[in-house]
């Protein structure tokens, strides 16, 4: 039960470094003015984003920061994980992918330790990979 814990531990750490990368890199790209956060008018540039800009926006400053952005994408990949984990395994089967097209499309290169599932360490590895390509 202890190297459970410390596995999950660890995964959650490895996992908040991979958002805050890719939080801090669209907010560079977004951030067209420099000040460091995202106003509503630079956010306009991508409409999903803009879309979701209040509720990112938890602290209601008008403004969205590495932080808000960091926290909304970690809880928007818990999110898409545990709908598509519909056995609430903690990992994806060939068939719970299906869901996902091209989750699906991709399965056999994401599950790296070849075990038939894609585990949430094994998820991000590969968007990871893919955000540095």
């Amino acid at each position: 039960m202890k190297m459970r814990n410390l596995f999950y531990s660890i995964l959650m750490i490895s996992s908040t470094i991979v958002i805050s990368a890719s939080a801090f890199a669209q907010q560079a790209k977004l951030d067209t003015n420099g000040d460091g956060v995202i106003s509503r008018s630079e956010a306009a540039a991508k409409p999903k984003l803009a879309e979701r800009f209040d509720k990112i926006d938890t602290n209601k400053d008008g403004v969205l920061s590495q932080d808000e952005l960091k926290a909304a994408h970690k809880k928007r990949a818990e999110m898409k994980f545990a709908k598509l984990d519909t056995d609430q395994d903690g990992r994806l089967s060939r068939s719970e992918a299906q869901a996902a097209p091209r989750l699906a499309k991709h399965f056999d290169r994401i599950d790296t330790n070849h075990d038939g599932y894609i585990s949430r360490d094994e998820l991000k590895a590969a968007h990871q990979q893919h955000a540095h390509q």
